[in-house]
Order: structure tokens, then sequence, then C-alpha cells
């Protein structure tokens, strides 16, 4: 299927969470044969890195608003406050 496409090598690394949950891959496909070279795999060390960020902030964020969401359900008003709170810090 990668011939046909066009593609002759590939190669990727997983992006690990700092808790060890695989949170997706970073990929690299070439249209002829191809070895990583060190500043392509440092490319994709540092670009992982920046991902594993993006990727985690958004989890903690989506956590929060859940929790948040929940808070408000028990304590109604609650959640505006802390809202309100963290907008000062």
């Amino acid at each position: 299927m990668a011939l046909s496409h066009g593609l002759r090598a590939a190669w990727s690394k997983p992006l690990i969470s700092k808790d060890g949950e695989v949170l997706g891959t970073f990929a690299m496909y070439y249209a002829k044969p191809h070895s990583p070279t060190d500043s392509e795999l440092q490319l994709i060390e540092e670009a992982g890195h920046i991902s594993r960020i993006a990727i985690e902030r958004e989890h903690a964020q989506q956590a929060l608003a859940k929790a948040l969401e929940d808070l408000n359900k028990k304590y109604p008003g609650a959640a505006v406050q802390i809202a309100e709170f963290q907008a000062t810090l």
C-alpha cells in the first residue's frame, strides 16, 4: 500500500506522556529510501516534546473544565467564583 502511494521510507516516534500513556506518534515519510539524519532525529525529538506538552495541556484543560462542571452541579455558582478567582492569577 505504501509503495502504491509513492512512499519508499517511513519512520515514526511514539509520543509518550509523563505518566507513560501513548498520546500518538510523529512520523516522517519519504518518496525514496532514506534513513533519518542526526538533524532529523533532533527535529523529531523537539517537535515531539512540543507536541506532548500541547496534548497534555489540552487534557489538563479538559479535566479542569469537567471538574468545574461537576462542582457547579453540586454547588451552583461555585465554579463561577473559582473561574473569576483564576482569572486574577
